[in-house]
């Protein structure tokens, strides 16, 4: 599955454009963004012997509701959310990069969010 992110190329741009105009620059890492995708489709997963379950259970199998680390779904899931909600929030896409939102606030003030 393919997620796109924001290429090198593109942050560059963004940090010589903060540079050269004195613009405020945010950074900030989110560890947990995989687990906050919602899939598309219907995934199960076995149960782990390391829980603390009857041997007899052990032949179940859960249906996941978010996204987990390891699975292909999951990167784009997450990007689909995130997309759906920045576009909910007045932000849109550059035609130059599908990867940078941009939200105008009033003629002095915009926010840029590379993704």
């Amino acid at each position: 599955m393919f997620s796109p992110i924001v290429k090198i190329n593109s942050i560059r741009i963004l940090l010589a454009l903060a540079a050269h105009f004195d613009f405020e620059v945010h950074q900030f890492d989110m560890k947990t963004t995989i687990l906050h995708g919602i899939p598309h489709e219907d995934i199960y997963m076995k149960l782990l012997e390391s829980l603390d379950i009857p041997k007899s259970n052990l032949q179940q199998v859960c249906k996941l509701q978010k996204s987990i680390y390891g699975l292909h779904q999951s990167s784009r899931a997450w990007y689909e959310r995130l997309d759906t909600f920045l576009h909910h929030i007045n932000f849109k896409q550059t035609k130059a990069s599908p990867t940078i939102y941009i939200q105008i606030l009033d003629n002095d003030n915009f926010i840029i969010f590379p993704i």
